[in-house]
């Protein structure tokens, strides 16, 4: 009966290490999710960008008929107040796009961190799982006398 805990062991490291392995694969995949969750964030920034971009210009457009109608000539305040807001919305547009684009590698960052960290710990819990496990098979097999 001396060869039930070796066997037991075994089993247990040939368990541990399998865990570990999908561990790891399954820090592979929060990997692949990762990036494209970023690709998906591009894309919405884009599109966030574009809109913003349509806006801008429907203001703009209704500023100068506004100011047009009026009967105002592009001179002085009228052509100022264009100026002024064409700028304006050039750095709303450019925060936007700035900002976003950080928050997107921010995030990518630390979800490949994460992924990484899972990864790492599935090989660790998979060999030393299979490495204590035999350990203590051999440890059980030479006490019960098994090895010679």
């Amino acid at each position: 009966m001396g060869w039930i805990p070796v066997v037991l062991s075994i089993f247990g490291a040939i368990q541990g290490y399998q865990a570990g392995k999908v561990q790891e694969e399954a820090g592979k995949a929060e990997e692949r999710l990762a990036e494209q969750n970023a690709l998906f964030a591009k894309q919405e920034l884009q599109e966030t960008v574009r809109r913003q971009e349509a806006e801008d210009a429907r203001l703009e457009s209704k500023a100068s008929a506004r100011l047009a109608a009026s009967g105002a000539r592009f001179s002085g305040t009228a052509s100022a107040y264009m100026g002024y807001l064409e700028e304006e919305h050039g750095r709303q547009l450019d925060w936007t796009k700035t900002s976003g684009a950080s928050a997107i590698r921010l995030q990518l960052s630390g979800d490949r961190l994460r992924a990484k960290a899972t990864q790492t710990a599935g090989k660790t819990k998979a060999y030393s799982s299979l490495f204590t496990g035999l350990s203590s098979g051999f440890a059980y097999g030479d006490k019960a006398g098994l090895f010679g």
